[in-house]
Protein backbone atom coordinates (compact mmCIF):
# COMPACT_ATOMS: atom_id res chain seq x y z
CA UNK A 1 0.00 0.00 0.00
CA UNK A 2 1.55 3.90 -0.68
CA UNK A 3 0.10 6.68 0.09
CA UNK A 4 0.84 10.43 -1.87
CA UNK A 5 -0.65 13.86 -1.42
CA UNK A 6 -1.06 15.36 -5.24
CA UNK A 7 -0.56 19.00 -4.46
CA UNK A 8 -1.99 19.92 -7.99
CA UNK A 9 -5.61 18.37 -6.91
CA UNK A 10 -5.85 18.63 -3.28
CA UNK A 11 -5.75 14.75 -3.25
CA UNK A 12 -4.40 12.23 -1.28
CA UNK A 13 -4.15 8.82 -3.28
CA UNK A 14 -3.80 5.67 -1.91
CA UNK A 15 -2.96 2.69 -4.34
CA UNK A 16 -3.28 -0.79 -3.11
CA UNK A 17 -2.84 -4.03 -5.19
CA UNK A 18 -3.34 -7.76 -4.50
CA UNK A 19 -1.59 -10.46 -6.58
CA UNK A 20 -4.21 -12.80 -6.44
CA UNK A 21 -6.41 -11.00 -8.39
CA UNK A 22 -4.55 -10.73 -11.26
CA UNK A 23 -2.25 -13.28 -13.76
CA UNK A 24 0.58 -11.38 -13.84
CA UNK A 25 2.17 -12.49 -10.63
CA UNK A 26 5.52 -12.23 -12.39
CA UNK A 27 5.46 -8.74 -13.03
CA UNK A 28 4.47 -7.76 -9.51
CA UNK A 29 7.07 -10.07 -7.93
CA UNK A 30 9.49 -8.10 -10.10
CA UNK A 31 8.08 -4.69 -9.01
CA UNK A 32 6.76 -4.54 -5.83
CA UNK A 33 5.97 -1.13 -5.34
CA UNK A 34 6.65 0.13 -1.72
CA UNK A 35 6.35 4.45 -2.11
CA UNK A 36 5.67 7.19 -4.47
CA UNK A 37 6.47 10.91 -4.39
CA UNK A 38 4.84 12.92 -6.83
CA UNK A 39 7.22 15.57 -9.08
CA UNK A 40 6.30 19.23 -7.58
CA UNK A 41 4.97 19.98 -10.97
CA UNK A 42 3.03 17.33 -10.95
CA UNK A 43 4.48 15.65 -14.04
CA UNK A 44 5.73 12.30 -13.31
CA UNK A 45 5.42 9.95 -9.96
CA UNK A 46 8.46 8.45 -8.83
CA UNK A 47 7.58 4.92 -7.53
CA UNK A 48 10.03 2.90 -5.67
CA UNK A 49 9.68 -1.09 -4.92
CA UNK A 50 11.16 -3.12 -2.42
CA UNK A 51 12.16 -5.94 -4.73
CA UNK A 52 14.33 -3.88 -6.81
CA UNK A 53 17.12 -0.93 -6.93
CA UNK A 54 15.28 -0.04 -10.17
CA UNK A 55 13.27 3.20 -9.91
CA UNK A 56 9.85 4.15 -12.04
CA UNK A 57 8.73 7.27 -13.80
CA UNK A 58 5.19 7.71 -14.73
CA UNK A 59 3.31 10.21 -16.34
CA UNK A 60 0.42 11.81 -14.62
CA UNK A 61 -2.59 11.85 -15.84
CA UNK A 62 -2.70 15.62 -16.38
CA UNK A 63 0.93 15.42 -18.17
CA UNK A 64 -0.32 13.04 -21.12
CA UNK A 65 -3.16 14.96 -21.51
CA UNK A 66 -0.81 17.88 -22.55
CA UNK A 67 2.52 16.55 -23.52
CA UNK A 68 3.86 13.25 -24.63
CA UNK A 69 5.49 11.58 -22.02
CA UNK A 70 6.98 8.41 -21.61
CA UNK A 71 6.87 5.89 -18.82
CA UNK A 72 9.78 4.22 -17.93
CA UNK A 73 11.89 2.15 -15.79
CA UNK A 74 15.42 3.74 -14.57
CA UNK A 75 18.46 1.62 -13.52
CA UNK A 76 20.21 2.27 -10.60
CA UNK A 77 23.70 3.39 -10.94
CA UNK A 78 25.36 0.79 -10.66
CA UNK A 79 23.42 -1.64 -12.71
CA UNK A 80 24.36 -4.67 -11.21
CA UNK A 81 21.54 -3.53 -8.09
CA UNK A 82 19.23 -3.79 -10.45
CA UNK A 83 18.79 -7.35 -9.77
CA UNK A 84 18.93 -7.04 -5.74
CA UNK A 85 16.39 -6.56 -3.87
CA UNK A 86 16.24 -2.94 -2.20
CA UNK A 87 14.26 -3.08 0.44
CA UNK A 88 13.39 0.54 -0.32
CA UNK A 89 9.95 1.09 1.97
CA UNK A 90 9.71 5.07 1.85
CA UNK A 91 11.10 7.99 -0.72
CA UNK A 92 10.67 11.68 0.11
CA UNK A 93 11.60 14.76 -2.05
CA UNK A 94 13.79 17.35 -0.44
CA UNK A 95 11.90 20.63 -1.93
CA UNK A 96 15.70 22.34 -0.80
CA UNK A 97 18.12 20.49 -3.24
CA UNK A 98 15.45 19.30 -5.43
CA UNK A 99 17.09 15.24 -4.56
CA UNK A 100 15.14 12.66 -3.02
CA UNK A 101 15.43 10.09 -0.01
CA UNK A 102 14.74 6.75 -0.33
CA UNK A 103 14.69 4.67 2.79
CA UNK A 104 15.35 0.44 3.44
CA UNK A 105 13.24 -0.81 5.91
CA UNK A 106 16.13 -2.79 7.85
CA UNK A 107 19.61 -3.86 6.99
CA UNK A 108 21.77 -6.23 9.70
CA UNK A 109 23.66 -4.14 11.80
CA UNK A 110 27.62 -4.01 11.49
CA UNK A 111 28.31 -4.70 15.04
CA UNK A 112 25.72 -7.00 16.14
CA UNK A 113 24.19 -9.86 14.59
CA UNK A 114 20.34 -9.68 16.31
CA UNK A 115 20.49 -5.73 15.51
CA UNK A 116 19.18 -4.18 12.50
CA UNK A 117 19.39 -0.84 11.07
CA UNK A 118 18.19 1.27 8.39
CA UNK A 119 19.86 3.13 5.13
CA UNK A 120 18.70 6.39 3.97
CA UNK A 121 20.12 6.90 0.45
CA UNK A 122 19.90 10.18 -1.18
CA UNK A 123 19.85 10.56 -5.13
CA UNK A 124 18.70 13.07 -8.04
CA UNK A 125 16.58 11.87 -10.51
CA UNK A 126 17.20 13.08 -13.91
CA UNK A 127 14.15 12.95 -16.24
CA UNK A 128 13.90 14.26 -19.95
CA UNK A 129 12.17 13.19 -23.35
CA UNK A 130 15.48 10.99 -24.28
CA UNK A 131 17.25 10.32 -21.03
CA UNK A 132 16.57 9.54 -17.61
CA UNK A 133 19.07 8.78 -14.83
CA UNK A 134 19.84 8.20 -11.29
CA UNK A 135 22.52 10.02 -9.12
CA UNK A 136 23.50 8.25 -6.07
CA UNK A 137 24.53 11.16 -4.12
CA UNK A 138 25.65 8.91 -0.64
CA UNK A 139 24.01 6.85 1.83
CA UNK A 140 24.24 7.13 5.11
CA UNK A 141 23.08 5.10 8.22
CA UNK A 142 20.06 5.55 10.40
CA UNK A 143 20.58 5.02 14.13
CA UNK A 144 17.78 3.15 15.09
CA UNK A 145 17.76 -0.02 16.50
CA UNK A 146 15.26 -2.79 15.14
CA UNK A 147 15.00 -6.59 16.71
CA UNK A 148 14.19 -8.04 12.78
CA UNK A 149 15.25 -7.77 9.43
CA UNK A 150 11.29 -6.90 9.02
CA UNK A 151 8.46 -4.63 10.61
CA UNK A 152 11.42 -1.90 9.94
CA UNK A 153 10.46 1.77 8.70
CA UNK A 154 7.41 2.23 6.20
CA UNK A 155 7.37 5.67 5.11
CA UNK A 156 9.13 9.01 5.37
CA UNK A 157 8.76 12.36 5.08
CA UNK A 158 10.89 15.47 4.02
CA UNK A 159 10.46 18.74 6.72
CA UNK A 160 11.79 21.77 6.86
CA UNK A 161 11.67 23.22 10.18
CA UNK A 162 11.84 26.79 10.07
CA UNK A 163 11.12 27.85 13.62
CA UNK A 164 14.89 25.99 14.59
CA UNK A 165 16.10 26.27 11.04
CA UNK A 166 16.84 22.59 10.52
CA UNK A 167 15.78 19.77 8.13
CA UNK A 168 14.51 16.28 9.15
CA UNK A 169 13.21 13.23 8.28
CA UNK A 170 9.91 11.83 9.84
CA UNK A 171 10.05 8.07 9.62
CA UNK A 172 6.93 6.15 9.92
CA UNK A 173 7.25 2.49 12.10
CA UNK A 174 5.28 -0.52 10.78
CA UNK A 175 5.01 -1.77 14.32
CA UNK A 176 3.19 -0.78 17.25
CA UNK A 177 5.88 0.53 19.50
CA UNK A 178 8.28 0.35 16.64
CA UNK A 179 8.77 -3.54 17.73
CA UNK A 180 7.85 -6.25 15.79
CA UNK A 181 6.87 -8.44 18.72
CA UNK A 182 4.15 -6.24 19.33
CA UNK A 183 2.57 -7.56 15.94
CA UNK A 184 2.41 -10.63 17.67
CA UNK A 185 2.15 -10.70 21.66
CA UNK A 186 -0.36 -9.48 23.53
CA UNK A 187 -1.61 -7.87 20.25
CA UNK A 188 -5.08 -5.79 21.23
CA UNK A 189 -2.72 -4.16 24.31
CA UNK A 190 -0.06 -3.13 21.95
CA UNK A 191 -2.69 -1.27 19.43
CA UNK A 192 -2.47 2.75 19.41
CA UNK A 193 1.05 3.07 19.84
CA UNK A 194 1.98 4.16 16.58
CA UNK A 195 5.54 5.89 16.20
CA UNK A 196 7.04 8.91 13.63
CA UNK A 197 11.01 8.97 14.78
CA UNK A 198 12.72 12.22 13.84
CA UNK A 199 15.74 11.76 12.14
CA UNK A 200 18.85 14.60 11.73
CA UNK A 201 21.49 13.94 9.45
CA UNK A 202 25.20 14.39 11.08
CA UNK A 203 27.08 15.17 7.81
CA UNK A 204 30.44 13.05 7.11
CA UNK A 205 33.46 13.99 8.38
CA UNK A 206 37.26 13.20 8.23
CA UNK A 207 36.25 10.18 10.92
CA UNK A 208 33.13 9.16 10.85
CA UNK A 209 30.66 8.35 8.08
CA UNK A 210 27.20 10.26 7.96
CA UNK A 211 24.43 9.30 9.81
CA UNK A 212 20.96 10.14 10.57
CA UNK A 213 20.26 10.40 14.42
CA UNK A 214 17.50 10.05 16.50
CA UNK A 215 16.29 13.49 17.69
CA UNK A 216 12.74 12.36 19.42
CA UNK A 217 10.27 10.31 18.96
CA UNK A 218 6.51 11.52 18.05
CA UNK A 219 3.88 9.20 19.46
CA UNK A 220 0.40 8.91 17.44
CA UNK A 221 -3.14 9.54 18.51
CA UNK A 222 -3.42 6.49 21.06
CA UNK A 223 -7.30 6.17 19.63
CA UNK A 224 -5.51 5.41 16.05
CA UNK A 225 -5.66 1.55 16.97
CA UNK A 226 -4.02 0.17 14.01
CA UNK A 227 -2.66 -3.30 13.83
CA UNK A 228 0.58 -1.91 11.34
CA UNK A 229 1.46 1.14 9.84
CA UNK A 230 2.04 1.36 6.32
CA UNK A 231 2.78 4.25 4.48
CA UNK A 232 1.92 7.90 5.49
CA UNK A 233 1.96 10.99 2.96
CA UNK A 234 2.23 15.07 4.51
CA UNK A 235 0.48 18.23 3.29
CA UNK A 236 2.84 20.84 3.29
CA UNK A 237 1.75 23.81 4.56
CA UNK A 238 3.88 27.10 6.51
CA UNK A 239 2.89 25.44 10.00
CA UNK A 240 -0.21 23.74 10.13
CA UNK A 241 -0.09 20.49 7.98
CA UNK A 242 -2.34 17.39 7.05
CA UNK A 243 -0.96 14.01 7.52
CA UNK A 244 -2.43 11.00 6.38
CA UNK A 245 -1.67 7.38 7.80
CA UNK A 246 -2.73 4.25 6.12
CA UNK A 247 -2.74 0.33 7.47
CA UNK A 248 -2.39 -2.45 5.11
CA UNK A 249 -3.58 -4.27 7.69
CA UNK A 250 -7.05 -2.58 8.94
CA UNK A 251 -7.13 -1.07 5.03
CA UNK A 252 -7.76 2.19 6.70
CA UNK A 253 -6.47 5.47 6.33
CA UNK A 254 -6.64 8.34 9.10
CA UNK A 255 -5.62 12.03 8.34
CA UNK A 256 -4.60 14.41 11.13
CA UNK A 257 -3.11 17.58 11.28
CA UNK A 258 1.00 17.93 11.53
CA UNK A 259 2.07 21.05 13.52
CA UNK A 260 5.35 21.47 12.42
CA UNK A 261 6.33 24.65 14.74
CA UNK A 262 5.36 23.24 18.45
CA UNK A 263 8.14 22.24 20.17
CA UNK A 264 10.24 20.85 20.68
CA UNK A 265 10.06 19.35 17.44
CA UNK A 266 6.16 18.50 16.18
CA UNK A 267 3.17 18.22 17.13
CA UNK A 268 -0.01 15.81 16.23
CA UNK A 269 -3.45 16.43 16.36
CA UNK A 270 -6.86 16.28 15.71
CA UNK A 271 -9.13 18.29 13.79
CA UNK A 272 -12.55 18.57 12.04
CA UNK A 273 -11.42 17.15 9.17
CA UNK A 274 -9.81 13.78 11.44
CA UNK A 275 -11.00 10.52 11.03
CA UNK A 276 -10.32 7.09 10.01
CA UNK A 277 -11.75 6.35 6.92
CA UNK A 278 -12.58 2.30 5.66
CA UNK A 279 -10.61 1.30 2.02
CA UNK A 280 -12.44 -0.62 -0.46
CA UNK A 281 -11.82 -4.41 0.71
CA UNK A 282 -12.56 -7.61 -1.83
CA UNK A 283 -13.44 -11.20 -1.23
CA UNK A 284 -10.63 -13.64 -2.28
CA UNK A 285 -10.94 -17.67 -1.37
CA UNK A 286 -13.70 -16.73 1.00
CA UNK A 287 -10.98 -14.46 2.58
CA UNK A 288 -11.12 -10.91 3.53
CA UNK A 289 -8.35 -8.76 1.89
CA UNK A 290 -7.40 -5.55 2.82
CA UNK A 291 -3.73 -7.02 2.77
Amino acid sequence: MIIEFDSIHDLFYIVRYNEQETHSVDILDRFEASGVSMQPDGRMLFVIFDSTFQIGAFCTWSTNQTTDCTNRIIDWPNDTFNELISDFEGIAHNVLTDTYFLAQETSSSSTNPDEYNSNIFEIKITTNASHSSITLIESCQIMWVFDSTAKGFEGIEFINHEKSVKTYLLALCEANRCIRESMFKDRNTNLGHGRLVVLEKHERTENNSCQWQSVGVINLKTDLEFSDYSAMSIYPRKTLSYIAIASQENSQAWIGILEIDESPYFLITSSDKSGVYNLPRTIVNDSMCGK
